[in-house]
């Protein structure tokens, strides 16, 4: 929601399929890791969104230098 907000919306479906297919193994990892480091507890919601956000925002970046150094 926030890259749609910011960035506007996407220009067809294809745009659309390729911004969530970028972000969907970040967003897997990242669950992942969330789920590993909380697993044997049960915080409330907050509490594993404030968890899960650093991981999901660091793969982001990761994976978004990792494609670009790949593009040039």
């Amino acid at each position: 929601m926030l890259i749609i907000a910011t960035v506007g919306p996407p220009v067809s479906g294809h745009t659309l399929g390729v911004v969530l297919g970028r972000m969907l193994f970040p967003w897997l990892l990242a669950t992942l890791i969330t789920w590993l480091f909380l697993r044997r507890r049960h915080p409330a919601f907050w509490i594993t969104a404030l968890t899960a956000l650093p991981s999901f925002t660091s793969l982001m970046i990761l994976f978004t230098g990792i494609h670009t150094a790949n593009r040039t």
